[in-house]
């Protein structure tokens, strides 16, 4: 299965979305098809969030919370998953 398969499945396991918020991981330097090149500075935001600006068949943009956009493979992506909203309790009210 090439790259492009890959990243799609991925992109529709974990309904990435523009807007979607990710973490990025390390780069191990095995580019698995990706056909983009590794920019040492790209290095700079591993372990930051940051949220998906595009989605081509080959990439996922990605703006980071330091100020920077770089296109990353999707295998160096986490998913950040929505906090669960809470239920608010019957004996909860509205304090006005």
């Amino acid at each position: 299965m090439g790259y492009v398969k890959k990243q799609s499945d991925w992109i529709k396991k974990n309904n990435i979305r523009i807007g979607s918020k990710v973490v990025i991981g390390e780069f191990d330097g095995e580019y698995r098809g990706w056909e983009y090149g590794w920019v040492g500075n790209m290095t700079r935001a591993k372990g930051k969030a940051g949220i998906v600006v595009a989605i081509s068949t080959l990439t996922l943009r990605v703006e980071t919370s330091i100020s920077e956009v770089w296109n990353y493979p999707y295998f160096v992506l986490t998913p950040v998953t929505q906090e669960p909203k809470t239920t608010p309790r019957k004996d909860w009210y509205l304090l006005e």
